[in-house]
């Protein structure tokens, strides 16, 4: 497996994702992309903006957003505290391809994604998620992130934040 950064030519196969994405949230019950979003104008704006990224095993296996831009999401919290307020990575619409989900892909973009803020000089990563996402908050506690509170995003719905803070030591 491998990641590498979406072209345009991917398109079909991120928005096949988020599809899959939507009715596996709608069939368990979770109020999540149940709208518009994300469609292929967001996914336009992403390789436009160097933040889109696909995990390639022969072929498109999943999709995430990993952006290195202030969240004005993550400014002011409803409840909780951040661990600190170094920049950070934020991580977004992540999307595993329903047959492999469970098989260590998400796990796979969180570690690539340190790997990525690591490139970067940035030794936080944020990340947020709808509380009835169970799936996803037990990836995200599984990776070592720690539960930080509640935060507002622009629609006025409330998401569960994380952080995870990590240092490397330089010989």
């Amino acid at each position: 497996m491998k990641i590498r950064k979406t072209k345009i030519e991917d398109i079909e196969k991120v928005l096949d994702l988020f599809n899959m994405a939507r009715f596996y949230f709608k069939e368990n019950n979770i109020n999540q992309w149940q709208g518009e979003y994300p469609n292929e104008i967001d996914i336009i704006e992403d390789i436009n903006s160097g933040i889109s990224y696909v995990v390639v095993d022969d072929d498109i296996v999943a999709t995430f957003v990993l952006s290195f831009e202030k969240d004005v999401n993550y400014d002011v919290l409803v409840e909780g505290k951040w661990l600190n307020e170094n920049p950070y990575g934020v991580l977004h619409r992540i999307a595993v391809k329903d047959n492999l989900k469970g098989k260590g892909i998400g796990s796979f973009i969180f570690n690539e994604s340190k790997n990525i803020c690591l490139e970067n000089n940035v030794f936080d990563i944020r990340v947020d998620t709808h509380d009835d996402n169970e799936s996803m908050k037990k990836l995200i506690l599984k990776n070592n992130f720690v539960y930080c509170g509640i935060t507002t995003v622009q629609d006025g719905s409330l998401r569960n934040i994380y952080q995870l803070s990590f240092w490397v030591l330089i010989w």
